[in-house]
């Protein structure tokens, strides 16, 4: 369960097939990652801050945790905290480039539906499915859904984010580069016109092994498919988790 913008609940089945599947491909492109950390530095880049700072086992991790969180109805909401927010955050961008990559390679954005291969549908049909999922009896319909087909990545960044929206109420997870280094006065100060709760910043990221990361990969794709990967530890770096 997860404290949304829309109440505390799960994600509907729309929603859950979008996340789940942007969530593997975030997970892939983080394994794919690490053998080149010599060449291109220790980190991803995907802009949020907090999820970046962490080390790719961590990161694998906690996106194994909010996904759970997301979609388990047994599981208690969480407490408000930045680095839950900004992996749930990580994963909406990775919608987004997702997206970005069907405008700029794929032909055909609907052609696997097309062929009666649901299982494949682009993002942007996942989008859409997921805007036209009401999370709540009082939650108003997405007003300008998109068309499969439409190659404007504008369009699409304002779609993303308002299903963003419906989980996370606010960005305040955006602000922690911002008031790290404030004085501590300051720090409170702003927190307090904010809204902010004095704890929200101080949870911080799991210990994680590559053996942690590898059971976390294999419960990401379990959710995903439905079927747990019987696939051993990988001690190779290029074959990593």
């Amino acid at each position: 369960m997860w404290n949304t913008a829309c109440g505390t609940r799960v994600l509907g089945k729309a929603e859950a097939e979008l996340v789940g599947q942007a969530t593997w491909t975030l997970t892939d492109w983080i394994r794919n990652y690490i053998p080149m950390r010599e060449d291109f530095g220790n980190r991803i880049d995907t802009g949020i801050l907090l999820f970046d700072q962490m080390t790719p086992a961590q990161q694998v991790v906690m996106l194994d945790r909010v996904v759970a969180l997301l979609i388990d109805s047994k599981l208690e909401p969480p407490a408000p905290s930045a680095l839950l927010d900004s992996t749930v955050a990580a994963i909406y961008l990775q919608i987004r480039w997702n997206i970005q990559s069907e405008i700029d390679f794929q032909d055909d954005p609907i052609e696997f539906a097309e062929e009666g291969q649901e299982d494949c549908d682009s993002f942007r049909v996942l989008v859409i499915d997921a805007l036209n999922e009401c999370p709540s009896w009082e939650f108003e319909p997405y007003p300008d859904c998109p068309e499969p087909d439409c190659d404007e990545m504008e369009s699409w960044e304002m779609a993303v984010d308002s299903l963003r929206d419906r989980v996370l109420a606010d960005e305040d997870w955006a602000m922690n580069d911002l008031l790290v280094d404030l004085p501590p006065e300051k720090n409170k100060e702003i927190k307090q016109a904010m809204g902010i709760q004095g704890n929200y910043f101080v949870d911080i990221p799991p210990i994680a092994t590559d053996d942690d990361a590898h059971e976390a990969w294999k419960n990401i794709i379990e959710r995903v498919t439905g079927t747990r990967p019987n696939i051993p530890l990988h001690f190779d770096d290029s074959e990593p988790f």
